[in-house]
């Protein structure tokens, strides 16, 4: 609200320089210098003014949610590197199914493997399988039921 204001009354001294300049009080080399100056410090008011509000609206690098078995049962934002991976270890019992969607800025690739295949994964083996999972994607909308319960990892 503050800034609103201030970035009120710079414009308002912009546009008396501007006149000021006009009908001669000031020369125009001094007016134009002082509007320009008082426009460049109310757009540095107002782009200021919107990192703070996107700071305020920006998720955390990690966060994490969990709600009643009938609503979501955990949310989590992450910040991966380009060049490593995040996992999690699973188990899933027989009628269960994971559900969500992952999405980024940048490509990423999802796979949830069996504790086999997740040795081989870690061990850099190319030959391992996944279950369920995608490469190359921005954004994943997750439906993995397994074919049995069991354990398995969730690698992003």
């Amino acid at each position: 609200m503050a800034s609103t204001l201030i970035a009120g009354c710079g414009i308002a001294l912009a546009v008396l320089f501007v006149i000021l300049g006009v009908v001669r009080i000031l020369p125009w080399e001094a007016a134009g210098t002082l509007a320009a100056t008082a426009i460049g410090a109310v757009s540095k008011i107002i782009e200021l003014e919107r990192q703070e509000t996107r700071k305020k609206e920006a998720v955390p690098p990690e966060q994490s949610r969990l709600e009643s078995e009938e609503g979501l049962l955990w949310e989590e934002s992450i910040l991966v590197s380009k060049n490593s991976c995040s996992h999690y270890d699973l188990r899933i019992g027989a009628d269960e199914k994971i559900t969500g969607e992952i999405s980024s800025d940048n490509y990423f690739n999802v796979y949830f493997l069996t504790p086999r295949n997740f040795t081989k994964y870690t061990d850099g083996e190319e030959d391992f399988k996944y279950e369920y999972g995608t490469e190359h994607a921005s954004r994943l909308k997750v439906n993995f039921t397994p074919g049995k319960a069991g354990r398995f990892y969730c690698i992003i």
